[in-house]
C-alpha cells in the first residue's frame, strides 16, 4: 500500500497538488467518521487515506476522505448501461469508467468540500532504538525497559501508570 502512495504523492507533487482527496465508499447505514462501518473496500480506502497522511505530512500534502456517493454507478448509467450489469475490467478501462468516477468525486468535493473528512495523520507506534532508549534513559536515571513501556504506551494512547518517583518521570536515588 505504501508504494501506491509514494506514487500517488508524487503525482501530487509533481502536480504543485495541496491536498489528496480519497473516495470511499460508504455503506447504507455507515458513516464515514465511523470506521467501524466500513466495509472491506472502505477499510482499504481509509488504510490508503491514512498512509498519504503519514507520508505526505512532510510534504505539507492534506488528505481528505469523501464518500463516494456511488461515482462509478453514475458513470455506468451516464454511459446508457444498467448499472447491474457486470462490465469487465477491460470494458472499465477502454470506456475510462474508473478515470470519470473519479473526476465526479473530485466535483462532488469542490461542490461541497465541507462534507470531506481531513485525515490526520498518526503513527500507532514509536520506534526507538535500544541504543538510544538506553541512553537517554540512563541520562534520566530511568529504567530504559520501564521507560521504553511508557513511550509505547503514550504513543498508543494509553494512560498506563506513574513511573516511580511520581510525574517528573524520573526515579530519586
Amino acid at each position: 500500500m505504501s508504494d501506491v502512495a509514494r506514487q500517488v504523492l508524487e503525482v501530487a507533487a509533481a502536480q504543485g497538488c495541496e491536498a489528496v482527496v480519497v473516495g470511499i465508499p460508504v455503506q447504507p447505514g455507515g458513516n464515514i467518521v465511523k470506521p467501524h462501518t466500513d466495509s472491506p473496500m472502505g477499510r482499504r480506502c481509509r488504510s490508503l487515506a491514512h498512509t498519504l497522511a503519514l507520508l505526505g505530512r512532510e510534504a505539507g500534502v492534506s488528505v481528505y476522505l469523501y464518500n463516494e456517493k456511488s461515482t462509478t454507478r453514475a458513470v455506468v448509467k451516464g454511459m446508457g448501461r444498467n448499472w447491474q450489469e457486470r462490465i469487465s475490467h477491460q470494458e472499465k478501462q477502454a470506456k475510462g469508467v474508473d478515470a470519470e468516477a473519479a473526476a465526479m468525486l473530485l466535483r462532488l468535493y469542490f461542490g461541497n468540500p465541507r462534507l470531506a473528512v481531513r485525515v490526520n495523520p498518526r503513527p500507532n507506534v514509536v520506534v526507538v532504538a535500544r541504543e538510544e532508549a538506553g541512553e537517554a534513559a540512563a541520562a534520566e536515571g530511568v529504567d530504559p525497559a520501564r521507560g521504553k513501556q511508557e513511550e509505547l504506551q503514550k504513543a498508543e494512547g494509553s494512560e498506563g501508570t506513574q513511573p516511580a518517583g511520581g510525574a517528573g518521570g524520573t526515579q530519586s536515588q
